[in-house]
Formats: structure tokens, C-alpha cells, sequence
């Protein structure tokens, strides 16, 4: 932990209880950056140009330059690292993109990169969209490629204030004003507002179903696709927080005629979108088949397991390819494992499903499906502290630890589950009070046995039996 040498003395005209908490939040976001960076204390104030004495004001509040310097540091944004040392949210600037396109070469850029799953560019391309927009539809429409940008990164909250702000502007585009209102709903669904994408969800299903004689057929059903596949899926997010045969018998159907709206459009042809999205009606389905009892838990997770190692063969070099849908079965098997085992192999089964969903997460640059993986870390690791089972309390794995420190900073709702990874597991304190040489150290020789490790329970798995535990402590 920083530490001043000199006892602290509270500035005059502000209050000591502020002071205390500012000094606690910047030592703590001083720690991050020393362990994420590999430094001593002494390197690190080297680094932000500090006596290492020094490096905690007596108020609380650095300076500017302390704050700029930490956040490059953790690769944070400036904006995350403010709230996260003063308790509040700052101002972040969104660079743009300094390129020459007409707003429909950009539309055509945007389709192409959101079809090949290029999130990151198609966050750039909107960016653009926004400088050269102008008239209503398009500033809509650069709402709608940013949303789709920031849904397809796990960035949820944003993707609902896009698609939010895209409805508010006056324009006649059918297609456009329906696609901001289903991806609305999708974007409150995955925030966990259920209620509101059930009912955005059911009006857009009512409209399609009103137009269906004078309007674009393919549009109105892969609409009406969507918008199923939503409520269906709200519907059963619903049914994990109190049972309802009706809200059951709801969820479905929505999902098994989203399921068959696909299978007709495929005639037609199909785009890798459409394959995802029949893949999460097919998962929700073998979800709601567990909870109905038709389907034994052991069963899903089996089949969960092999969709995962089907897709292990889609490799680029050595590293399996994977998709933002695959994320999803692992996150599903992490749900079925921790609601529907017991003992020894639920912890198992929810851990190695959450390391998949992280990997996956990681691999995308998507912040959900991590922030997804680590909270059933947590809830894994809280389990077996009392019980002698999997604790995990040897701490994260320094790999593991420089993704959690960054997600941190880029979804602050979730930083409250990372700081208890961080002192529950004792990952922080552990870190933090080793000598710079010997963290560093262990810092490459870990990441050298998680990676020797992991190889050899992945060979082990493929020839083991059912049943098998599936996880090495590292």
C-alpha cells in the first residue's frame, strides 16, 4: 500500500472525512497501476515524476499531470480515472476519425465492417459519420452504426443512449426508425431493464405484423424476428428472478417462432448476423428446457461443451477464432452450472465456463462478456471459502489480473465486483507487498506455467471422460 512518511495532517477548509476518502481511492488506483505496469514504488514514481514520498497529496487531489500519467499508465481513460480516485464522473473527448467519405460510403463501410464483426472500426467509422452528418436522417443514422458499435464491445449503456438519441431525430426511413427501436430494445434487455424491452419489443412486433401487406417482406421478418428473439429472451432473464408459467409459456414461444422466422428467411439466403442470432434462440431454448425439467442440466452442459470445441477448430495460426455468440454458450454454461449443480462440480463446471467467457471476451475486446466471466469468478470463489471446495484464494493469475485491472476502467458498474476480485481472492494484497523484483518475476514465470497449464488441461479434456474435473489450481 503507498504510504506517506510524514503523518497526515488535513488541509485547511476542507473537510478530513473527503480528504481520507480521496487518499484511500488514489493509493488504491496507485496500486492498480504499479502491478498492471510491473513497477516498484519507486519506479513508479520515477514514472509520474514523484517523490515516492509524495505520491499521495495530503488533500487527496493530484494534479492534472499525476492523473494524465496514471491513466496511461493503466490505459484507463482520463474521464474513468477522475471518477475513480474523486467519486465522480469527468469529461472524456471522443477523437474523430480525420478521413474523406461521403456519409454513404461510410453507411457502406459501416455494413461491411459490422458484418465481419469489426467492432472497433465501426466505432471510428460512426465517429466520422457524426462530423459529415447533415440533416436528420443521417446524424439517426451515425446513432445507429455507434450504438451497433458500442453494443457489439459490451459497452450496453452507451449502445441504449445512441439508439435513444437516434429516435429522437426527425426523418421517414421506415428500415432505419426500426432498426433503432429493436436494437433499443436489445440494449435495455442487456442492461437488465426488462420491463421496458418486453414492451418496445411487443410494439414493434404489432407494427411489423399491421404492415405486413404493404411493405418490405424481408424487413418486416427479420424484424419480427428480432423483436421475438428480444422479448423471448427477456422473458426468460425474467423467469431467473421468479418463476411464472405464463411469463414461461411466453418465452418460448417468442423464441421458437424467432427460430422459425429464421429458418424461412434462410431460403433466401443468410448472413453470419442471422446465424447468431438463431444460435441464441437455440440456447435460450435448451436454457428453458432445464428449467422446465425436459432437459437434464448434465445434458445442456454437454451440449454447451460441444459447440465450444466445435468452434475450437475455427483457428487463425494457433488461437481459436472466436465469435461474440460463442461468448454467449459459455456464459449460458456458467449460468446452467451455477443454478442447477451442486457441490464440487458446480463450482467446477461455472469456473471453467467463466474462463471461457473471458477468453472470449478478451480475445473480442468485449467488456460484458468478461465483466460476465469474472463475476461468476467471484461468485465461485465466495462459495468455496467456507466449504474447503475450489476457494481459488491462491490468487488471480497475472494474465487474469491485467484484464481485470483493465476492464475496471472501462465499465465503472462493474469495478465494485473487481475491487472484491482483487482484496477477496487476495490478489491485491499479495501483489502489493512483494518485493518489485520478485512480483516481477513471478509475474512472467506465472504467465509461463497459466500457459503450459492450460495446455495441458485442454489436451487432458479432450480425451477425458465425462465427469472428469476439469480445472488445475495454477
Amino acid at each position: 500500500m503507498i504510504r506517506s512518511s510524514t503523518p497526515r495532517v488535513p488541509a485547511p477548509g476542507i473537510d478530513p472525512q473527503r480528504q481520507h476518502r480521496n487518499r484511500r481511492r488514489l493509493a488504491g488506483v496507485i496500486d492498480l497501476a504499479r502491478i498492471y505496469r510491473d513497477l516498484g514504488v519507486k519506479e513508479l514514481a520515477d514514472r509520474v515524476r514523484r517523490d515516492k514520498t509524495r505520491l499521495v497529496p495530503e488533500t487527496g487531489n493530484p494534479k492534472i499531470d499525476l492523473v494524465v500519467s496514471l491513466a496511461a499508465a493503466l490505459e484507463w481513460p482520463l474521464a474513468d480515472v477522475v471518477e475513480a480516485i474523486l467519486g465522480r464522473p469527468g469529461d472524456e473527448a471522443h477523437p474523430v476519425l480525420r478521413m474523406h467519405h461521403r456519409f454513404e460510403d461510410l453507411e457502406e463501410l459501416g455494413r461491411r465492417a459490422r458484418a465481419a464483426g469489426h467492432q472497433r472500426a465501426l466505432a471510428a467509422i460512426g465517429r466520422r459519420m457524426d462530423a459529415v452528418a447533415v440533416d436528420s436522417r443521417q446524424r439517426a443514422a451515425s446513432c445507429y452504426w455507434r450504438g451497433l458499435a458500442a453494443s457489439g464491445r459490451g459497452l450496453y449503456f452507451e449502445a441504449l443512449e445512441r439508439f435513444r438519441a437516434g429516435l429522437n431525430h426527425s426523418f421517414e426511413e421506415r428500415s432505419l426508425r426500426l432498426g433503432l427501436r429493436i436494437n433499443l430494445a436489445n440494449a435495455y434487455r442487456l442492461n437488465g431493464d426488462l420491463p421496458e424491452a418486453e414492451t418496445i419489443a411487443s410494439e414493434t412486433i404489432r407494427e411489423v405484423r399491421s404492415a405486413e401487406a404493404s411493405t418490405s417482406q424481408h424487413l418486416n421478418r427479420s424484424t419480427l424476428a428480432f423483436a421475438s428473439f428480444v422479448r423471448g429472451e427477456s422473458s426468460r432473464r425474467r423467469l431467473l428472478r421468479e418463476f411464472d408459467g405464463r411469463i414461461l409459456e411466453r418465452a418460448i414461444s417468442d423464441l421458437e417462432r424467432a427460430e422459425r422466422v429464421l429458418g424461412q428467411l434462410r431460403r433466401f439466403g443468410h448472413s453470419r448476423l442471422e446465424d447468431d442470432l438463431a444460435s441464441g434462440c437455440h440456447r435460450g431454448l435448451l436454457a428453458l428446457g432445464v428449467t422446465t425439467g425436459r432437459t437434464e442440466p448434465g445434458e445442456a452442459l454437454q451440449r454447451i461443451r460441444e459447440h465450444l470445441e466445435s468452434r475450437e477448430s475455427t483457428t487463425v495460426g494457433d488461437r481459436t477464432q472466436w465469435s461474440e455468440d460463442d461468448g454467449w454458450w459459455a456464459g449460458c454454461g456458467s449460468e446452467l452450472a451455477w443454478r442447477h449443480l451442486d457441490g464440487p462440480a458446480r463450482l467446477e463446471e461455472t469456473w471453467h465456463f467463466a474462463e471461457r467467457t473471458i477468453e472470449v471476451g478478451v480475445q473480442l475486446g468485449h467488456f460484458e462478456l468478461q465483466a460476465s466471466g469474472f463475476r461468476h469468478l467471484l461468485d465461485v470463489h465466495r462459495a468455496g471459502k467456507p466449504g474447503g471446495g475450489r476457494s481459488e484464494a491462491a490468487h488471480l493469475p497475472p494474465a487474469r489480473l491485467v484484464q481485470l485491472v483493465r476492464l475496471m476502467g472501462r465499465l465503472p458498474e462493474f469495478r465494485d465486483c473487481g475491487w472484491g476480485l482483487l482484496e477477496e481472492t487476495g490478489t491485491l494484497d499479495h501483489a502489493k507487498h512483494m518485493d518489485p523484483r520478485t512480483w516481477r518475476k513471478g509475474l512472467h514465470q506465472a504467465d509461463k506455467n497459466h500457459v503450459s497449464t492450460e495446455r495441458t488441461r485442454n489436451a487432458r479434456e479432450k480425451s477425458s471422460e465425462k465427469g472428469q474435473h476439469l480445472l488445475d489450481q495454477v
